[in-house]
């Protein structure tokens, strides 16, 4: 007997159906399932409200400690999850609650900082098309994401006028020029170009002729020897002229009939002009002996030729006329052909450059380049050398220096990833420079721009900026002076790096050098004293607070070689920290330099073509390591001193630890403190000892705060001042001020944007970054890492991880800094459907016998009996769509491929009816996402029955 079970609409998974007549269902009969059909909305289906929630470690937030006191965690969320609540969801709808409770997170007022650099991934970041949509088999991704770019917008440099030094914004609205004269130091060589009023003189009297066998090429560091000490140049040299020598080096012989060689009219001709060639303006000397030939071992050079026009060439034929000279060289029946065998090499003058001035030097000194020291230029021997003849000393003495400084007001917001962000969105220090390559060549131009740190500069560990600084020299601020220029700086001490080149001083530096041949961009990292990178780079950085000894050049090239830059135009480029998105785990931050002179699509990602270098995969390595940021050992950092405790009682800031009685009864004024433990020093403090003897804590007043004390030190009121007592009283530090944790939390955002120019009126026609400004009150969070959890139905849905997943082990961390919605720190799930085509049915029928057994997936030792008709995996998993008038749904019809026959071991009965419970086979839940439902199956007798089925007198008579 065949038996078809339809739902009613909108109630596919427990129904009863009716029938006019009984259903005989004789003794021992045997039942089987032969199809099952499903309908459900193509949507999600949640029986009980899901909380989600976004879990961030303090350790992976910047700050990690609130601004004001008293110093708490920063915990970033109140509250940290929000509610879904249970109910049927399309895609729409879903996602657009999860965004908005993600975004009501991070908008919440009760939030103890502001969050706003950062948003949920919307609809609108994914790209779906509306077929998908439709059909409910639509991608998406998960987690936090950059704000747009008008949270922390792309905006000009604003002058920190707490940090500059002779520079300025110019009127016509440059982001920054020197605006001083320029800084030079000690007396030696004019530092420009010789064309014109320059350092050497060009003349004959000034650069001997002993020039020859010079190799062509670029000379750098080449020593001056002579009056004057320390001064190097460089230079390239050249093929000027005819080489000065005897015929067997400059002529390789005559004509080839040679006639022209006799009938010459005995004597000697000065003078003579050669015509012909590639060349001009060159002449020579000769004799004709008594043969009537020229003596070619006579032949002397008069002239080399004309080195500013057309210049000769090897293999060049010249002529001397039989008829042009003085006196006429008369005679002879053809003119003298000659031909060019070598050229005269030598320095050119116009690209002489000082890179080290020197000192001592006087106008008019003779100087020797010498041809061996300290590399070869050749020569004919040892003991030949050029000599010049100095024209002109710098004015004021000698070589500029960096002696101007700006950084930036507002922070730089150093977050990234080297991802598919779009450009516009990216975290970014864009600039151009004032003035193209070229002209800052003739001005001898260098700029400096990178990372900074307002926090350094004022000084980490001291809270009025005073300098110097407990923890060792960095800049005062606007009283910064440049002492003599040769190891100090407008920032942190010292500068000199290598020699005497000077560098502006910062984490990460980019200068634009047109003080030598070739303009050239670098890049220099700092070192927190002299000697190996590997040892003292900033890779090795234990916190920020460190002082900077040298700066590394840890990359250069020729600014003509740089793709689509023409050095007659500003140069335009890029730096941009960022944290490999394939290599979160180490957290390291890189940098690269990026360049900015072509068009770009503000929509598009930054590309390998625009990345000029990356310190990531640079021959020295360089990176920000994590303990730059966090200092795990604080000391290095937190140097708060031991003012403004909080109201209250002072015991609850210090601990007496003995020599508290025998006091002398009163007031007592400004006693100095000395340190038991710690390192702190300076602290002064007045207070009153009461009629017992004993010193009154709540009346403690500090008087000088002192610095370098830490929680933990303890500290010795002596009793030598008039204080009176059998011994000294030592207190121990519980509580420090603000300072301390202050100090802490700036350090871990320290970045501002730092630049400066050598000389005066040059600089930067723009500077933009995503600034921000830091606050005490709600400031403005970073957070490197995070977690998503939520409650069991969605977090199957949803791909994320239970509280359970969690206390077992299970945690994925995602990173949120990034403007790409496909970046793959972030969840991806393809389908939201995913997780419901793959869920398992059982179909239950209560009027018949039926015993089948099975568990929950909650309880694997909890099996249970049930009547079961038929178990259905995954029927969804090739369903078909179809839509209805006002929603889509989604049909599968599940068939055996085998008959599982299920023995009723029943007796005789009949029934009008059947009720069919359709539940999910994993969790034993009612499936109520469900909506319509078929279900077929056959009751069949066993097989000795010979009744009739359909006859109710089986049951009476039985």
């Amino acid at each position: 007997m065949n038996v078809n079970l339809v739902s009613p609409v909108e109630n596919g998974n427990n129904f009863v159906v009716r029938f006019k007549e009984d259903i005989i269902i004789p003794e021992r009969s045997k039942v089987y399932l032969n199809f099952a059909s499903f309908s459900r909305e193509n949507d999600v289906e949640l029986y009980e409200d899901q909380d989600i929630k976004l879990l961030v470690m303090n350790d992976d937030i910047r700050p990690s400690l609130l601004p004001t006191a008293p110093f708490i965690e920063n915990t970033l969320f109140h509250p940290t999850h929000f509610t879904i609540p249970k109910g049927t969801y399309n895609y729409q709808k879903l996602y657009t609650l999860i965004t908005a409770g993600i975004n009501g997170i991070l908008t919440n007022p009760a939030n103890p900082t502001d969050m706003s650099m950062y948003r949920a991934v919307s609809i609108a970041d994914i790209d779906n098309t509306d077929a998908q949509i439709t059909a409910g088999q639509v991608s998406f991704s998960l987690g936090l994401m950059k704000a747009n770019i008008t949270t922390v917008p792309h905006r000009d440099m604003t002058i920190d006028t707490q940090n500059f030094v002779n520079g300025d914004t110019d009127t016509d609205t440059c982001a920054y020029q020197k605006n001083s004269a320029n800084a030079t130091v000690n007396t030696g060589l004019k530092k420009q170009n010789v064309v014109g009023a320059g350092a050497f003189d060009a003349s004959a009297s000034g650069f001997t002729l002993n020039v020859q066998d010079r190799t062509v090429g670029t000379y750098t560091g080449q020593q001056l020897q002579g009056a004057g000490a320390g001064a190097t140049i460089d230079f390239s040299t050249k093929i000027e002229g005819l080489i000065n020598g005897n015929d067997n080096s400059f002529v390789v012989g005559f004509d080839a009939s040679g006639a022209n060689s006799a009938d010459k009219t005995v004597g000697t001709y000065d003078d003579v002009p050669l015509i012909g060639g590639t060349g001009s303006g060159a002449s020579v000397s000769f004799q004709v002996d008594g043969t009537g030939a020229i003596l070619r071992s006579s032949i002397i050079i008069i002239d080399s030729g004309d080195i500013a026009g057309a210049q000769y060439a090897v293999d060049d034929l010249l002529t001397i006329s039989n008829t042009v000279g003085t006196p006429s060289p008369t005679g002879g029946t053809q003119d003298t052909i000659l031909k060019v065998s070598e050229l005269r090499k030598i320095i050119d003058f116009q690209t002489i450059r000082v890179n080290n001035q020197g000192n001592g030097y006087t106008a008019g000194d003779v100087l020797t380049i010498s041809n061996t020291v300290p590399n070869t230029i050749g020569g004919a021997s040892a003991t030949t050398h050029d000599t010049i003849q100095l024209l002109f000393l710098q004015p004021s003495a000698g070589l500029p220096y960096f002696d101007n400084y700006a950084l930036s007001l507002r922070h730089y917001w150093h977050m990234g990833y080297n991802d598919n962000t779009p450009y516009d969105n990216t975290n970014m220090i864009r600039f151009e420079t004032r003035k193209s390559a070229t002209d800052m060549l003739a001005d001898n131009g260098r700029l400096a721009i990178g990372l900074g740190s307002s926090e350094i500069a004022l000084g980490i560990n001291a809270s009025d900026g005073a300098y110097p600084l407990n923890s060792g020299a960095r800049t005062g601020g606007l009283n910064a002076t440049t002492s003599d220029g040769v190891s100090k700086n407008p920032q942190y001490l010292p500068l000199d790096s290598a020699g005497s080149a000077k560098h502006l001083v910062g984490y990460a530096m980019v200068e634009i050098d047109a003080t030598r041949i070739t303009p050239t961009l670098k890049v220099f990292m700092p070192q927190k004293a002299n000697g190996s990178w590997a040892v003292n780079g900033i890779n090795t950085w234990d916190s920020c607070n460190q002082p900077i000894t040298a700066m590394k050049n840890v990359f250069s090239i020729n600014l003509a070689n740089i793709t689509g830059y023409d050095v007659s135009n500003t140069f335009k480029g890029g730096i941009q920290t960022y944290y490999d998105h394939q290599d979160l785990d180490n957290e390291r931050l890189y940098f690269r330099v990026l360049n900015l002179n072509k068009s770009i699509n503000g929509n598009e990602p930054i590309t390998n073509d625009m990345v000029i270098y990356d310190s990531k995969t640079g021959i020295n390595v360089a990176f920000f390591p994590d303990t730059f940021f966090k200092a795990t050992d604080n000391t290095k950092i937190d140097y708060g001193t031991v003012s403004g405790f909080p109201s209250g009682d002072f015991n609850d800031n210090l601990t007496s630890l003995q020599g508290s009685g025998d006091k002398t009864v009163g007031q007592h004024n400004n006693i100095d403190i000395t340190t038991t433990t710690g390192t702190g020093a300076g602290l002064q403090i007045s207070f009153e000892v009461s009629a017992d003897g004993h010193i009154n804590f709540s009346s403690l007043v500090v008087n000088k705060s002192g610095d370098g004390y830490k929680v933990g030190d303890e500290i010795t009121i002596p009793n030598n001042q008039g204080v009176g007592g059998t011994a000294n009283s030592k207190l121990k530090i519980k509580v420090l001020d603000s300072v301390a944790g202050g100090n802490r939390i700036n350090s871990q955002i320290p970045f501002n944007v730092i630049c400066s120019a050598l000389t005066q009126g040059d600089g930067f026609e723009h500077i933009t970054a995503p600034f921000f400004t830091k606050h005490d009150n709600k400031p403005l969070s970073m957070v490197y890492k995070y977690e998503i959890e939520g409650d069991e139905e969605i977090s199957r849905y949803l791909n994320l991880h239970t509280a359970d997943d969690r206390i077992q082990g299970h945690s994925d961390f995602l990173h949120p800094n990034t403007g790409d919605a496909m970046n793959p720190n972030l969840i991806h799930l393809e389908g939201m459907n995913l997780d419901w085509r793959n869920e398992s049915y059982s179909i239950s029928l209560k009027e018949l016998p039926i015993k089948n057994y099975k568990n929950s997936e909650k309880k694997s030792q909890g099996g249970f009996g049930k009547t079961i008709l038929a178990n259905c995996p995954v029927p969804f998993s090739d369903a078909q769509s179809y839509a209805t008038k006002s929603k889509q749904m989604i049909t599968a019809t599940y068939k055996p491929n085998y008959q599982v026959i299920s023995n009723l071991y029943n007796q005789a009965s009949a029934t009008n009816h059947f009720s069919v419970e359709i539940r999910k086979l994993a969790s034993d839940k009612p499936a109520n996402e469900i909506k319509k439902s078929v279900v077929n199956f056959t009751i069949m007798p066993p097989d000795d029955y010979k009744g009739n089925i359909n006859s109710v007198d089986l049951i009476s008579n039985q």
